[in-house]
């Protein structure tokens, strides 16, 4: 499937958080982040979507559009600011909640950076971004 591919039923973003179970994608190319993150988010009830790559994160969110990602900056294939900006320049995944998490904190002041909804730069408490992602959510 590739990057430029639309999903069959163009889901709105915004779901409402009490009728459908809550969503978070974790693009994050480090394997143990990846599954701390993985770990965490699914013992606070959400349906946990991951992707090692920028274009992995990009093909889940074609297929199905999670209430919340989370956003690694240096990822391969395509960065997680490349990311960001198709997700900014869909129509369909435009108002989704993003969140990068990075140690690069230089890359969290790159202008494309400011699109998210926060910034956040490694290492992180997982309790804060599950306070966040919540936050966010209820926005």
């Amino acid at each position: 499937m590739s990057a430029n591919h639309k999903p069959a039923q163009q889901q709105n973003c915004q779901l409402d958080s009490k009728s459908c179970p809550r969503k978070v994608l974790i693009a994050e190319d480090n394997l143990d982040l990846r599954n701390i993150f993985s770990r965490v988010f699914a013992h606070h009830n959400f349906q946990v979507e991951v992707a090692c790559d920028g274009i992995e994160a990009i093909n889940q969110l074609a297929e199905n559009c999670p209430d919340v990602l989370i956003l690694d900056i240096n990822m391969p294939h395509l960065n997680g600011l490349e990311v960001l900006t198709h997700i900014r320049q869909t129509p369909y995944l435009r108002t989704l909640k993003v969140i990068i998490v990075t140690g690069n904190s230089v890359a969290i002041n790159h202008p494309d950076a400011q699109q998210a909804d926060l910034l956040l730069v490694k290492p992180i408490s997982v309790n804060e971004l599950i306070t966040m992602v919540q936050r966010l959510i209820e926005q």
